[in-house]
């Protein structure tokens, strides 16, 4: 679930004015899936968003991107949120599996 809020958080920070200044919108579905996975690689604590700084047509998310362009201050918030969010939510599953088997 988490994953999922921190996609359209992704796609809204990146394509939520691609209707009205005229650049062209990616297909939904593949979008979607790729912010997704940007989602699920940062929430276990790799670097994953940055394949929306490299080459032009790599990701559907930085289309609108020019090529090498430096991630923005909210880019970078959003991927340093994912990691720590990761590393809380695996600390915390950790710990609950040492008290259960402590309770044992």
């Amino acid at each position: 679930l988490m994953s999922h809020y921190y996609t359209c958080v992704w796609t809204v920070v990146l394509l939520s004015d691609c209707d009205t200044n005229g650049y062209t919108c990616p297909d939904v579905g593949s979008t979607y899936l790729e912010a997704f996975s940007i989602s699920i690689a940062g929430l276990v604590g790799s670097d994953s968003w940055m394949r929306l700084v490299g080459l032009p047509n790599q990701s559907n998310l930085a289309v609108n991107r020019e090529p090498y362009s430096k991630l923005g201050p909210i880019e970078n918030l959003i991927g340093c949120s994912l990691s720590m969010a990761g590393i809380i939510s695996s600390s915390c599953f950790f710990a609950n599996m040492a008290a259960g088997i402590n309770d044992k």
